[in-house]
């Protein structure tokens, strides 16, 4: 059920669409806990705008990690660096099925009819925008196979189709950029490597994509051995970024402020509040201009409105805004 939340200051009036965000939120099971913040069981969190008000309603997503906590209370499949029997990569060689254990906390996307939950893993769970109550899991129905993804693909800027890769380790893995097509990929490049890298996201332009690889590489052949895990562009000239950051550096506390930065000027805009720690900014463009939630004005960064919700939100990680019902 929808809450209503107490509005102080002022939104536009051209505000109107839905706020979904992603993330974890339980941690600790009857039987053992949840060790990194990537493995905690995905939350949804539903912020609704129509007329000057908001509205708010979570949801934990359906899926196979979730029931066997909410069941058993044990947790019966593995995670980034939580597994109850071995490493999450040597699980990919030698139960490949497990890999349908999607714990979805990272990201939110939309193909424009559907929306899907994503995290690093090539699996996507549908939900529903307005309860948000899970849909069910959507597979690809293609031959394009692999173990390791990114949960933040990017729309091709002239074509507008989802560009995303999946990594396939093996004796020689290979790097597979392809672009979506309805519930089919298109392959469009491979790129083999002796010894992969982890990427969080790559960088596109209006012709080419653009996978950066880190120092921090593995030998795939070593992974079964192993009892450790493994440990964005626009597309188009911009000027402006936004993210979260902290005020010392993370020397003595979490992402505590929003920031904007001027990426020709290199000029740094900051919103900052004592005891709060905000989660990524979502741009929302104005008819005539810009702004962005807090509700923060997106090219001053001062504050617009707030609404406050009844309880604590867990850290997260990533949402998506759209625009209608």
């Amino acid at each position: 059920m929808d809450v209503d939340l107490e509005v102080r200051g002022e939104l536009p009036p051209w505000l109107a669409g839905t706020l979904v965000r992603n993330g974890p939120a339980r941690f600790e099971t009857g039987k053992g806990s949840l060790r990194h913040w990537f493995d905690g069981l995905a939350m949804l969190h539903r912020f609704g705008f129509a007329e000057g008000a908001v509205t708010y309603r979570n949801r934990y997503l359906e899926t196979p990690s979730n029931r066997a906590v909410r069941e058993g209370g044990h947790i019966a499949f593995g995670e980034f660096a939580t597994d109850p029997c071995r490493s999450i990569f040597s699980r990919f060689f030698t139960h490949p099925r497990l890999r349908r254990a999607s714990n979805t906390n990272v990201n939110v996307t939309s193909d424009g009819d559907r929306d899907f939950a994503l995290t690093e893993t090539p699996i996507a769970v549908e939900f529903d925008r307005d309860t948000p109550a899970t849909v069910g899991h959507d597979d690809h129905d293609d031959a394009i196979d692999g173990h390791v993804t990114t949960a933040h693909p990017h729309r091709a800027p002239l074509i507008g189709d989802p560009v995303d890769y999946v990594l396939k380790f093996g004796r020689r893995s290979v790097y597979r950029q392809c672009r979506q097509r309805g519930r089919s990929r298109e392959l469009l490049a491979s790129l083999p490597a002796d010894r992969p890298g982890y990427l969080h996201s790559f960088a596109i332009t209006e012709r080419h994509v653009v996978p950066a690889a880190f120092p921090l590489v593995v030998n795939p052949l070593s992974m079964p051995l192993r009892a450790k895990p493994f440990g964005s562009h626009n597309g188009r000239d911009y000027r402006y970024a936004y993210g979260v950051g902290s005020r010392d550096n993370g020397t003595r506390d979490f992402l505590n402020q929003l920031v904007k930065v001027d990426v020709r000027s290199g000029r740094t805009t900051r919103w900052h509040e004592p005891g709060r720690y905000p989660g990524e900014p979502v741009f929302v463009p104005a008819p005539d201009g810009r702004s962005g939630l807090l509700v923060l004005d997106a090219a001053t960064f001062t504050e617009l409105a707030r609404a406050d919700v009844p309880h604590v939100i867990p850290f997260g990680f990533h949402g998506l805004f759209t625009s209608g019902r």
